[in-house]
């Protein structure tokens, strides 16, 4: 018996360094806004058109092809979008959704509100942990 729980405690203590070893999610609390009309058709980062039927967004650092989960917390709506092009660049906003994000989240007729950014999906190519490195994070905007 001392033998099984012996094993017992060591995988449970392998588990926990691992659970250790994992990055929390990226999560960030800010003020999102959205496109303007006139940018429809403007050319994202990410090579593509902007159009505001899509759920998409702009964020100064996450991955291109990132998704993220944005709560409104003023009224617990949210909906999942996909990191399509850099910004925002407007005082201390930390993301800019496309017009449908933002009627999903009831924001249009302020322009913009409190929101949590969470990554639920990295980037192709990327993990979680290439969304929390303290070396993506540029500060300097």
């Amino acid at each position: 018996m001392a033998m099984v729980a012996c094993g017992q405690t060591q995988h449970t203590e392998q588990a926990s360094l691992i659970a250790q070893q994992e990055p929390e999610p990226y999560v960030q609390e800010g003020v999102a806004s959205y496109y303007a009309p006139s940018l429809t058709g403007t050319k994202m980062a990410n090579g593509k058109p902007y159009h505001p039927s899509k759920m998409i967004a702009a964020h100064k650092r996450l991955p291109l092809g990132t998704k993220v989960k944005v709560v409104n917390p003023d009224n617990d709506s949210s909906v999942v979008v996909t990191i399509a092009d850099r910004g925002p660049y407007v005082g201390r906003r930390i993301i800019d959704l496309s017009r449908a994000a933002a009627r999903e989240l009831d924001f249009i007729r302020d322009g913009k509100t409190n929101v949590i950014v969470e990554v639920v999906q990295p980037a192709e190519g990327y993990s979680i942990s290439d969304s929390v490195a303290t070396d993506r994070i540029v500060t300097n905007y």
